[in-house]
């Protein structure tokens, strides 16, 4: 699995990659703060996490572009 293409959680032997990682993390958030809630109870939803998901990634790539970055491993 790429991770320049999405982001990965092993647990528990199990891994989650993409909108299936990102449900997963906010369903183990503390809820220590209020960006934390938020993305809790937004994200909690699998169905949320499969539509926004593709959003973020996208906003993701564009940043990094902005940035100069390169992919993950490249110069």
């Amino acid at each position: 699995m790429p991770l320049d293409e999405g982001m990965a959680l092993i647990m528990s032997s199990e891994i989650y990659y993409g909108a299936d990682c990102l449900n997963r993390l906010a369903l183990l958030s503390s809820g220590s703060s209020i960006l934390n809630r938020v993305s809790a109870f937004v994200f909690s939803s699998p169905r949320t996490s499969r539509l926004l998901y593709p959003v973020l990634k996208a906003g993701r790539r564009i940043v990094l572009t902005i940035m100069g970055k390169s992919k993950l491993g490249k110069s």
